[in-house]
């Protein structure tokens, strides 16, 4: 029974963690080289307490690369909100 409630809360957090990327990105992220991208996978530290995540950015390689870039560097301010 545990093991299916851990497993729940971790969904949980995952669509959490996702939904405030989205907000943030989309709202808050202000970069011009950022564009449309899709989050491939979530994946979070055994705690929760970090998570790693796969983003799948769209357009050429010039411009994957340069959103990549961009989301490297907003790290800190992605991190705190």
């Amino acid at each position: 029974m545990e093991n299916r409630s851990a497993q729940h809360h971790k969904d949980r957090l995952i669509e959490a963690i996702k939904e405030e990327l989205v907000s943030i990105v989309t709202g808050e992220l202000s970069d011009p080289r950022v564009g449309l991208l899709t989050v491939q996978e979530i994946a979070i530290a055994p705690g929760g307490k970090s998570a790693r995540i796969y983003v799948s950015p769209e357009g050429g390689e010039r411009e994957q690369k340069e959103c990549v870039a961009a989301l490297n560097d907003a790290v800190g301010f992605i991190r705190h909100r």
